[in-house]
This record gives structure tokens, sequence and C-alpha cells, in this order.
């Protein structure tokens, strides 16, 4: 870190001297470039504000569906050219952002609000002066910079929600502060577990009395029954401000923007079977399960850019960027647990907090001498905090449901009911120089650039897990049936805490190896050139080294056991080279070859059992897991027939060693989702698109089309060592599908109006890896089509936008398959919504 942290401190020095020296010439070149996608030396697709704002996307997942090859999985995690989210990264404004999800390494893009984008750039070819983590491309959100002029914006939106709006639905009576999304205290470790956790890490009767534990269990709050509520609609509202002025030190900007959104979903009739190998090929459901999923999903944003155009050749900007995601969730479940024999209704309480705060100072310097110098320090971190997390079911043991006439019993097994707080805290420093030096001889110019960088990444997690249970030593309150049918509120009541040991005890159940801790440090540089070869042919050449050293440290905080300890030491070099030849003044023809890399994940290293929250299923990491290596091969031609108008054809390969695959393992009484390496992978695929503006087809409307289809083919190859993972080694990837396609089709009128309709289908993939005798679990997502209007119109001085939202018009099912079972299937929504933005 040092070293990059002394050239940066040394750039005002180096320009000071620069600006000192009399510049004798001056040279300005200005071309016309149709597309930005074709005036750079890699294979990439750029979204603008102004696209953003045809589409009416308001999240950056919105607008990245429509990219060619990208693909949206639970409307936030992408996909790009099929691969899974593990395999593209996530930059803002060039700097990596750590992640709030504890199983995902990239940041969910449903959380970024379009407001604060300047555009999006998809990069699906490597290039050095990128992190070598690479598999189907970069990501890089540009925030906006410095405003021509000041401005005001104020907007406010509400929606309807098809399964959701107006619908009675089980939720959480909570607490009076939850719309904020913060809680405020009320869901805290109790207090009354202080003066056990005094003694020791660990509650039981070796670091408590059991006077102690019995005034623990009485204090110990938390909300436990579901109330019945109808679901409001979802609304939101945003503001930005942007201003700039001159003075004796050059220019100054600033940028601020807020958001806040409160939605409500509503799932009612989710259908999931977890199986066994029966007899043969048959298959035998473990548990079924009918289950409802409320959620209330409260969103904030705030972004604030300053920026300092020194002379016109030196800026210094800074940008904080804070993103919040609150959950509030309820899930029940009813249904049949086959194995062990008996009807439960599963009552699931979740509150997940999910925040990212990225704070970056950068510089750009154009010295004299044509030197070239970016610079940035960045400090960014990703948390999430899940406290009260509560689970408890009631039962009923008779052969059929419909025999237990309706009536159900608090259960008296050791599982019946639990309560968990578990913290994550992601940290990212990062600190970066590159410079560009533009060489001219007789015959070309090569620009050279060359780039250090240093990240250090840090992620503590912490899990507690209690329950409440029957005494071990009397417990004869929970003998009786009529205080078991009793609601779990009376059942769960302070006083059944007893000193006579007749009621419950509080346990603390947290496993030995519930906490872990990774670290990741990253000591990179990288070389690189691009030239004209000739008067067609075009060349963008380099390599870049990267030395990591990553160690995950599964702590046993009690019984005196070693710790877990899981590594992957890498130090790689990753060529890349991207050649354009330009035929015609507007077709080319681009080839890229590159050798990239893919780090497992923090999580997927240690042996922690974690409950997923989008899923609901258990998952555990592998302490043998390493990083996979890939050689991507690229080619595209490109035909630019008219502005904003083109034509590309691609082909791609990929070549994985040790590519990262997620497994199912099944255990005595349930199944799990851990990660393992495959030997190999192949992937092939192709990619199809075309834009075009059709003109004025009636009078005061003129139309476009945009289309994209992608293809892909792949292969995966089994470890003979790892027998948990598929028999079927003639398989796709995980997460791969077989093709994605995206439609749009929209007018601009003369009056001030917008209209698209966009159509988005993704073809079956693997959602979940099986075992060698279990299937794997195929889905196939249900296609989208989407209708945006937008009028905009003069009023109060300023500008009124008002734009109408018809989201998934089709209302297709979800489905998803074990072998020829049904895995999970339920309903999908569809949603209206209407918003206002004045600005002035």
């Amino acid at each position: 870190m040092y070293r990059v942290l002394l050239l940066i401190l040394l750039i005002p020095l180096i320009s000071a001297q620069e600006n000192q020296e009399q510049i004798e010439e001056v040279k300005v070149s200005v071309s016309f470039i149709p597309d930005e996608k074709r005036d750079t030396s890699e294979i990439s697709s750029v979204i603008t504000a102004e696209a953003i704002s045809i589409a009416g996307d308001s999240e950056a997942s919105d607008a990245l569906k429509r990219v060619t090859g990208l693909s949206l999985v639970k409307g936030k995690y992408v996909f790009v050219r099929g691969l899974g989210e593990r395999y593209s990264s996530a930059l803002l404004n060039g700097v990596l952002l750590p992640s709030p999800e504890p199983l995902k390494r990239v940041v969910p893009f449903d959380i970024f609000p379009t407001s604060v984008l300047e555009s999006v750039l998809v990069q699906k070819t490597y290039s050095p002066q990128y992190p070598g983590e690479f598999g189907g491309g970069v990501i890089d959100m540009r925030t906006k910079v410095l405003p021509d002029e000041e401005f005001f914006e104020y907007g406010f939106s509400t929606g309807y929600d098809s399964l959701a709006t107006g619908k009675d639905a089980p939720t959480m009576e909570g607490y009076n502060d939850d719309w904020t999304g913060f809680d405020t205290g009320s869901r805290n470790l109790p207090s009354s577990l202080s003066p056990i956790y005094a003694n020791g890490d660990f509650i039981s009767l070796a670091t408590a009395s059991y006077a102690e534990l019995v005034t623990a269990g009485q204090n110990f709050g938390g909300q436990w029954a579901p109330q019945i509520e109808s679901l409001s609609p979802n609304f939101g509202f945003d503001f930005s401000y942007g201003n700039s002025f001159d003075n004796d030190y050059g220019r100054f900007g600033v940028v601020i923007s807020a958001g806040y959104d409160n939605s409500n979903s509503y799932i009612p009739d989710i259908k999931r079977t977890n199986y066994a190998r029966g007899s043969g090929e048959e298959l035998v459901g473990r548990d079924t399960y009918d289950v409802k999923k409320t959620n209330n999903q409260l969103d904030s944003n705030l972004l604030t850019t300053f920026g300092w155009d020194i002379d016109g050749l030196n800026y210094i900007q800074f940008t904080s960027l804070l993103v919040r995601k609150t959950d509030d969730r309820l899930t029940e479940s009813n249904g049949k647990n086959i194995e062990a024999d008996f009807y439960g209704f599963n009552t699931k309480i979740e509150w997940v907090e999910r925040q990212i705060n990225s704070n970056t100072i950068s510089g750009k310097h154009d010295l004299s001498s044509g030197l070239a110098i970016d610079w940035r320090l960045s400090h960014a971190d990703g948390k999430r905090w899940s406290p009260f997390e509560r689970e408890y079911f009631y039962e009923c043991d008779a052969a059929f449901i419909q025999d237990c006439g309706g009536v159900l019993e608090f259960s008296r097994r050791s599982d019946s009911n639990s309560t968990q707080f578990s913290w994550l805290d992601d940290d990212a420093d990062e600190a970066a120089i590159d410079f560009v030096y533009p060489f001219e001889t007789t015959e070309r110019t090569i620009d050279f650039k060359f780039g250090l960088k240093r990240l250090e990444k840090s992620r503590i997690t912490d899990v507690k897990r209690y329950r409440f249970l029957p005494d071990f030593v009397n417990g004869s309150l929970f003998a009786s049936r009529e205080f078991r049918l009793q609601p779990i509120n009376t059942i769960m009541a302070p006083e059944n805490f007893r000193l006579d040991r007749s009621g419950l005890i509080l346990l603390e159940e947290t496993l030995n190896t519930d906490n872990y801790e990774g670290n990741l440090e990253i000591d990179a540089f990288y070389f690189s050139f691009e030239t004209m070869v000739n008067d067609n042919l075009s060349m963008s050449a380099g390599a870049r080294q990267e030395n990591s050293e990553m160690e995950v440290i599964t702590e046993s905080f009690f019984g005196g056991q070693d710790f877990s300890t899981a590594n992957d030491d890498l130090d790689k070099l990753l060529p890349a080279i991207t050649l354009t030849y330009e035929f015609e003044n507007n077709m080319q023809l681009r080839f890229g070859y590159s050798e990239t890399l893919s780090r497992p994940q923090f999580r997927e290293m240690s042996p922690v059992l974690f409950s997923n929250f989008e899923t609901d299923r258990l998952e555990r990491g592998f302490l043998g897991l390493k990083s996979s290596e890939i050689t991507n091969y690229d080619l595209r031609y490109e035909w630019y027939f008219g502005f904003d108008e083109f034509l590309t054809l691609s082909y791609f390969k990929k070549e994985f060693i040790n590519p990262i695959e997620q497994v199912l393992e099944a255990a005595a009484t349930t199944s799990y989702v851990s990660y393992r390496n495959a030997s190999t992978a192949e992937l092939d695929g192709a990619e199809f698109e075309y834009q075009k503006q059709f003109g004025e087809l009636i009078k005061g409307y003129d139309f476009f089309g945009k289309i994209n289809f992608t293809y892909t083919e792949s292969n995966a190859v089994t470890n003979p060592e790892f027998v948990v993972l598929s028999s079927y080694d003639d398989r796709p990837l995980v997460g791969q599908p077989e093709d994605i396609l995206n439609i749009q089709l929209g007018y601009y009128a003369a009056d001030d109006t917008r209209f698209s309709i966009v159509y988005n289908d993704v073809g079956e993939r693997i959602r979940e890896l099986g075992s060698d005798v279990i299937p794997n679990v195929l889905e196939d997502l249900p296609p989208l089509l989407d209708i945006v209007y937008k009028k905009s119109f003069q009023a109060w001085n300023g500008d009124l936008d008002v734009t109408v939202k018809l989201r998934n018009l089709l209302e297709e099912p979800y489905e998803a398959l074990q072998g020829n079972q049904v895995f999970e299937s339920y309903s999908t929504a569809s949603s209206a919504s209407i918003s206002f933005k004045y600005s002035y």
C-alpha cells in the first residue's frame, strides 16, 4: 500500500512543475463516434443516462437486464453471458465494491438507483487495468460528475403489486421506527445476557446459575406472533441537487442525491419439496410444504460528490455513496416431514439490514508532456445485521393432515424453536494509480499504460443461536397438551421461565464453528499499450501480475479446539490482447484473448452452517476450495450503419480449470448446499445484437427497436475426488442458461412522450447441482414483459416528468424441477407504478 500512496503524494509536485513550463503548441482533434462501444478497444456495451431515462429504469438491475448476454437472477444479481455471478465484477467509478450479502461476491444491483448514475459500462473482454477476477465481464457504474448548472429534482412514486397490494397477509407488528429501515435498538442482543457473557463466551450452567438463566429467559424479549394486515401500496421519494461555481482556485461542484422506497411483496402459493432417492430411479419426497412469504422492503440511498476542476488539466473528486436495504420478512410453511412422520406449521421471522458505504477520493491530471495520471484512494464497507431471526413450529402426528382437525400443538422436539443473531462486516481498502503516456513515432502513436494497485479486504462474522426448551430436569409444564395448544406468545411468556424447573429454560446452541474471519491481500501491477498497427488494424495488449494471499479462519471460540484454516495463495501473470480490424469506415472485427481467474469467497471456504435468506436452505463452505483459472477467446463483428444503429455478431469461448460449483449434499435428516471445484469446464457461445432507428413511421413519432440474443453451450467435468458431485459429467455449468433473449420496441414523440415495451426471456439452467444419487435442480425463469410510458410537461417554471411502468404483464409462474418432480413453484406478481419528477 505504501508504494502506491507515495506515488500518489508525488503527483501534485509533478503537476506543479509541469504547469510552470511554457506550452508552445496545442493540438486539438475532434472525432465523431456514434457509439461509445465502437470507440473502445475492448468488446463492451455502454448504458447511457439517456437510455436509462427512455426505458424508465429506476434501478441499475433494470437497466442491466437489457444488455446483450446479461441475465438477472432474483431481480438483483447479474449473470454475464450466462455465467454465475461469481464471474462478474462490480465497480463504482473503477473501485471494487464490497458485498453486503454473506453468500455473494458481487453486490445486488437493485440497491443502486439510476438517478445517481451517469452511465454503466459492461466490458466482456479482459483488459489489464481491471482486477484479474474476470470471467464473464466487469460492470463499472459511473456516478454523476460536476453539473453544468444548478439544478433541483424532486420525485415521488407509488405502485401496485398484483399479489400484495390490498391483500390480507401475515406480517410482524414490528416497532415504531421500522419504516426507516434502521433498527434503533429494539432488536439488540438482550441486555439480560450481559452478566452471563461477562463470565465466558457461552451461556450454560457452567457460566451462570440457574436463577441467572431464568432471569435471562424472562427478559429475553422480542416478538413471536404474526398478525394479519392489509398490505399498503408501494411508495418512494427522491431528491437531487447539483451546482457549480468558479473562483480564483478553479471550478467547484457538488451533487447530492437521496432516495427512499418502501415496497411490499407477498407470494401466497409457494410449493416446495425436498427429495431423496428411493428404489431405482424413483425420487421420494423428504418433506413437502406449502409456503407463504411476506416481505416489506425498505431502501434508502445517499450519494454525495464534490469536484474540484483546478485548471482544466487537474481534477480532484470525492465521492461518497451510502446504500441501505432492509427486509422485514415473514415465512409460514405448512406441510409434512415424511421422514420424521409429522405435520408441521412453521413460522420464520427475519429482519435483515444490509448496507454499503463507499468513500473514494480520486484525481485526474493531464500534464503538458502528454502524461496522464489517474489515482484513487478508497475505503468501502459492507455490513449485514440480522437480529432476532426466529423460527418455531407447531405439529400434529396424525397419519393424514385432515385427521388433525386443524388442531396443532407446539412441538416438544429439540428443534422446535430457535432465535438467532448474526453480524457481518466486510471492509475493503484500495489504493491505485494509473499512468497513460502517448509515445509518437514517425509512423504511429502508441499509448502506453502502467498501473499499480493494492487491495486489502477483510470480513468478520459472528453468530449467536438460542433455544427455549422444557427444562431438562422437570419440565412438567410442557407435559400438558393443553399448554402446548396455546398461542406462541402465551407459551413463551416470562412467567413460564420458572425457578422450580417446571417450565422453560434458555439454552445457547451457537456452533463451535459459527464465527469466521477472512482476509485477502492483493498486490498488482500491469503494463499495456494501444496502437494502430496500420490504417485498418489496431491492437491493445498487455499483462497484469497479481500476487494474492487469501485466508479464512473459522474460530473455535469455546471448547479449547484449534482453529480451522483455509488458504488460497496465487502468484499469477494474466496476459491479454485485443485486435480490431476496420475493413470499412463503419465495420470492424475484433478478436480478444486473455487469461483470468476467479477466487472463492470467504464464506465458501468456511465450514460454518448458514441459512440462506433467499432460498431458506442451509449452506456450508468447504475448506479445500481453490481459485479457478480461465482462458478467454472472443470474436465480434460490428457494423455501425447509422446514428445509434448497429449490428453485432459475436462468438466466445471459455476454458476453466477448477471451476467452482454449487452442489447439493444429503445429510441424515436434511440436505444442504455446499461448494466444490469441478475438474474442468468449457463454455462456447454466440451473441447477436441489432439496434435500428425506424424514423417517423407515424407523424410526430420516431420509432426504434433493439434485439439481442445469446446462445451458449457448456460442459463441466466432475472432479472424481469429490464423490458428492453429480455423476453426470455431460452437463452445463451451474447457473448457465442455454439462451437469453431481450427485445425492446418504442418511440420518441414530438410532444415529449416516450414509450417502450421490453421483453426478456432466459432459458433453462441448473439451479443446484445434485449428488450422485439426487438429480440436478433445473429452473426455467418466467419470461418478462414490461411497458414504460413517460410524458414531460412544462410546469411551475420547470419540467414535470410523469412515468408509468407496467412490469411482468405475463405473470408466468416460476417452476424448478428435480428429475421429473416439482422442486419449487410459485406465482409471480405483475405491478403498476406511476412516478412524478419535478426539476428546475
